[in-house]
């Protein structure tokens, strides 16, 4: 019988497609089946479970890390007949062992593993020196690790680099309660410019300028807004070698620091309170004086509470019994960290108030106190096989309070170090006890700008908010071709007070201003930071959040400061916050390996 033509294709295309229905979900079924790989990984010697090692396929990316109960699993993709693969798992402190597996598809198969400690495979990986996941035994300059001490109070990032490495020293400011420490490798390089050195939070660079000076005082470091507690280590790059990885501006060194990630496992919590006691040291020497007759005598004896011999010279320790007290500190910190083979989790939340050594609340209410919040969360997903992305946050909240104090003639301290007690006098009032007046007085026997009790009056305020975000995706295009990219924004709101109140010359000798003023500064500073990076060569997995791949690119923008004029400053107190407009400078910097940034700087 004859057909159209069109019709035969119709009848062909049928056909067609029934022979496709019957043969394509085999050829799917086949295409897509697998093979998963279960195990445990124990200590040789003790037979314990052993966390966080890293179990992987070798020659590809499929890997898994161990829980706390030492168990992994992991699932090899294309699996179609029997295949041999081999298996190797690796830790710090252990040697490396490989093992020999054959997978059939759609099938479980089980390799444990036995690891024996070796005090000479401590190859601990780093970044920072190479650019790349390198061991620091095949590295050719020097990378220091600086751990945390556990079980012991840390309470800013300061102190854990503190001591801690040769050659790494943090500059002590003023000793009061929340100021900054500015940190120095191998010492200052330059006499001009800053001598600060480059700091990076899990791969993206941020504002960690030192204590910004304020009526004589040392502000608080941007360093020391991050939490100590979720910070897993430190690494340092010193010497010519920061220079050529990243430029010149790092010839003052590179400091890497690495917050911790979450395991997989079930949610784990760690909370922990800390109580502290502070007193000053006692290193300020005593004022001395003498009278030079008996009228003299008889005049100061009833504020200082004896009668002093003519010509004899006496001691008050006037800063250490007038102007010191104990001082507390409370910290409180909660941790959870968990998370399955394709989510892990690490958040961190403390809080921290410390009332310092300094004050004396019946003179005035200045006194150095200082206050954080601080949130860290940290995320890693493993959507595919071939895709890893990591989300890492950190918000900070701060208040600082800190007297007139350090290289400052207003300073409470200066003044007490400048009291002269054979001058003390309560002339416009009546003596309230020792060294005291029951008004307006000089009971310390201040010579010249103001009294004590005028500078305890004043009050120095910083409030600081600041937030850090990034965010980077790693990605198998190909066997032994890895692209990964990282994207980062940090961003610092400081607003610093000065405020001396109406009348606040209450023992009516000091000229400066007895009307009162106000300084208000406001900066806000943003650094963006772009990073593309592409390897070639066989890939290894290594657990969420490490890094194995070599820079190809690195980009970051700082945004411009914006500062915000004084407002109602008197003419004196101006001279002390004077400030020098320069023009915007721009800057486009080459370095080696090939990076590319942008900086534009505005100071006011």
């Amino acid at each position: 019988m004859f057909q159209p033509r069109s019709g035969r294709l119709l009848l062909f295309a049928r056909r067609a497609a029934a022979v496709l229905g019957l043969i394509a979900p085999a050829l799917l079924n086949a295409q897509a089946r697998s093979s998963t790989v279960e195990g445990t990984v124990r200590d040789a010697g003790s037979n314990r479970p052993l966390e966080a090692v890293q179990v992987f396929v070798v020659g590809t990316s499929t890997g898994a890390v161990t829980n706390a109960q030492g168990q992994f699993r992991l699932v090899v993709p294309n699996v179609t007949g029997e295949f041999r693969i081999e298996l190797r798992a690796r830790t710090i402190g252990y040697t490396q062992v490989t093992r020999a597996a054959n997978l059939v598809p759609d099938q479980v198969v089980r390799v444990d593993f036995s690891l024996a400690q070796s005090s000479l495979q401590l190859d601990q990986v780093v970044v920072t020196g190479s650019g790349q996941a390198t061991e620091v035994k095949k590295l050719g300059n020097t990378i220091a690790i600086v751990k945390p001490p556990e079980n012991m109070p840390m309470s800013d990032v300061s102190n854990i680099l503190q001591g801690r490495e040769p050659g790494l020293v943090g500059l002590p400011s003023g000793g009061l309660t929340g100021e900054g420490t500015k940190i120095r490798i191998r010492g200052n390089a330059s006499l001009s410019q800053s001598n600060e050195p480059i700091i990076f939070v899990d791969g993206i660079r941020i504002n960690a300028g030192g204590g910004q000076a304020a009526n004589g005082n040392v502000g608080s470091s941007r360093l020391d807004d991050f939490d100590p507690a979720s910070i897993e280590r430190i690494e340092v790059l010193k010497g010519a070698a920061a220079a050529t990885l990243y430029g010149t501006e790092a010839s003052n060194g590179v400091i890497q620091i690495f917050t911790k990630r979450g395991n997989v496992g079930a949610p784990r919590w760690n909370i922990s309170m800390q109580q502290e006691a502070i007193q000053m040291p006692d290193r300020v020497a005593p004022n001395s004086f003498y009278t030079r007759s008996q009228t003299v005598s008889d005049a100061i004896a009833p504020i200082l509470g004896y009668n002093p011999t003519p010509f004899q010279v006496y001691e008050e320790p006037i800063f250490k019994d007038f102007l010191t007290e104990n001082g507390t500190a409370n910290t409180i910190t909660a941790q959870v960290q968990g998370g399955t083979p394709t989510v892990t989790y690490f958040v961190s939340m403390r809080n921290q108030s410390e009332d310092g050594p300094f004050g004396n609340s019946s003179f005035g209410p200045s006194d150095d106190v200082a206050r954080r919040q601080q949130a860290t969360v940290n995320l890693q997903l493993i959507p595919t096989s071939k895709l890893r992305i990591g989300v890492r946050t950190s918000y900070t909240n701060s208040f600082l309070r800190s007297p007139e104090a350090n290289n400052n003639i207003y300073g409470s301290n200066s003044l007490a170090y400048m009291a002269r007690p054979e001058a003390a006098n309560c002339t416009r009032s009546a003596v309230a006890g020792r060294f005291a007046c029951t008004a307006a007085g000089n009971p310390f026997g201040n010579q010249a700008f103001m009294t004590v009790r005028e500078s305890m009056q004043q009050l120095n305020d910083q409030s600081v908010g600041r937030f850090a975000g990034a965010m980077d995706l790693q990605y198998q295009f190909i066997e032994g071709l890895n692209l990964s990219v990282t994207g980062g924004y940090d961003f610092t709101a400081q607003r610093d007070v000065g405020f001396s109140p109406f009348g606040y010359n209450v023992d009516l000798f000091t000229a400066q201003t007895p009307d009162g003023a106000r300084f208000v500064r406001q900066e806000r500073q943003g650094v963006i930071t772009m990073r593309l990076q592409a390897r070639r060569g066989t890939s290894r997995s290594t657990r969420p959040g490490s890094r194995r791949s070599s820079p190809a690119c690195r980009c970051s923008t700082t945004r411009p400061p914006r500062t915000r004029p004084a407002e109602r400053t008197s003419p004196a107190r101006a001279s002390r916050w004077s400030a020098r407009r320069v023009p915007t400078r721009w800057s486009v910097r080459a370095s080696s390996p090939p990076s590319m940034a942008a900086t534009s700087r505005r100071s006011s």
